[in-house]
């Protein structure tokens, strides 16, 4: 017998179900013993888990599918103003420029964007979300913000010279400008 008045050769002769029954100490004052229906925190540890992996996959998705929307959305719009404006050089050559760097510019961020923040071979999402690639691309959120906004300036500047190089009312040209600027709301 040990001090605790239990015989250690009679625990080691337990079979490990009902090793499981049995406390491992007395409960404190006041405290009884509920191995039948124990507090659980499996709710609450569940539905946090459940929800940051739906925040890392809706932020996986949003990377994944709005990189190349933004640069579609920036290409039709360079588009338009070539066909709007076409008979001014400068345009022609503007919109040229502009379309060129804004579409290799978003091509290589949607490619980076697709196989840093794609889980690797033998990966799970939480390995992913966790692991230094993932991290690695969201070093470079802030310069393609930057880029991004470089890009939207370009696309406001560019009718501003041909609008108002037109032959008509400068109220009727604001409006025109007006019009234009609303993509950038």
């Amino acid at each position: 017998m040990s001090a605790s008045g239990v015989d250690p050769q009679l625990l080691n002769s337990l079979p490990a179900d009902v090793l499981k029954t049995l406390p491992a100490a007395q409960p404190p004052r006041g405290a009884q013993a509920n191995f039948d229906d124990p507090p659980t925190r499996v709710p609450v540890i569940l539905t946090v888990g459940v929800i940051f992996f739906v925040l890392a996959l809706q932020s996986y998705i949003t990377t994944i599918v709005i990189t190349p929307a933004l640069g579609l959305i920036k290409s039709c719009l360079f588009i338009q103003y070539y066909m709007v404006f076409h008979p001014l050089r400068w345009v022609r050559i503007a919109v040229w420029i502009g379309l060129s760097i804004s579409t290799v510019f978003y091509v290589v961020v949607s490619i980076a964007a697709l196989l840093l923040e794609s889980p690797w071979p033998g990966e799970s999402f939480l390995d992913d979300i966790l692991s230094t690639h993932y991290l690695f691309f969201a070093n470079f959120s802030i310069p393609v913000g930057v880029v991004g906004m470089l890009v939207d300036w370009y696309l406001f500047i560019i009718p501003v010279p041909a609008v108002w190089g037109l032959h008509m009312s400068s109220t009727k040209k604001l409006g025109l400008l007006v019009i234009f600027m609303t993509g950038g709301l």
